[in-house]
């Protein structure tokens, strides 16, 4: 299963819209395990997001804290 996450463009929003897409992956990956354990849920985020935002300390901690899954493509 694959949540996708448009490109986040100022910080503050930035944030804002990584908090909300935390929460509905966690909340998703939890429906996940009960429902079909064997499936496996992956956030979609833009190569152009991932290299600017996804590679600051706090996010990137996030992200292996919470075990995200993450699948990086290409927007254009």
């Amino acid at each position: 299963m694959l949540r996708r996450q448009k490109t986040l463009n100022n910080n503050k929003s930035a944030i804002y819209a990584f908090h909300t897409a935390l929460d509905q992956y966690l909340n998703y990956r939890r429906a996940l395990i009960k429902k079909e354990p064997e499936r496996k849920l992956y956030l979609a985020i833009p190569t152009e997001t991932h290299n600017s935002f996804f590679n600051l300390p706090f996010i990137n901690e996030s992200v292996i804290e919470y075990g995200i899954r993450l699948i990086i493509y290409d927007a254009e």
